[in-house]
């Protein structure tokens, strides 16, 4: 059985690019969903919802106060995901103590040959 790459690889590498300042030359045409800390950039409806098939919700955020009220800005088809990615990163916001607004880009590739194309451009191997 083949090897998967975890969800959470699909979003550090995706995240390379915003860290180190590189954008990978953009093969097709990107979309964007924009939720309250993210902005989730897909090229395809099937990848967005393969995407949002691989993340549990997230329970018990806890008592601070600040983040269990808030709602993502996400409409349509895609307010569930919206909230899912938001209440995680209110969760890691909480578990680091982190208190100041955030936003960040995720890339959704396609499949592990586009995620290991667009690393190789970035890093050179």
């Amino acid at each position: 059985m083949p090897r998967r790459t975890p969800v959470i690889a699909y979003l550090f590498i995706a995240l390379l690019p915003i860290l180190t300042g590189v954008q990978p030359a953009l093969a097709g045409k990107w979309k964007t969903l924009k939720t309250k800390y993210l902005n989730i950039h897909y090229q395809s409806e099937s990848d967005l919802k393969k995407f949002d098939k691989k993340i549990r919700p997230v329970k018990n955020l806890g008592s601070f106060s600040s983040f269990s009220s808030s709602s993502s800005s996400a409409e349509g088809p895609y307010h569930r995901l919206a909230n899912k990615v938001d209440t995680l990163v209110e969760k890691v916001q909480l578990i680091l103590d982190m208190r100041k607004a955030i936003r960040i880009n995720v890339r959704i590739y396609p499949d592990e040959d586009a995620l290991h194309d667009a690393y190789f451009k970035i890093y050179k191997k």
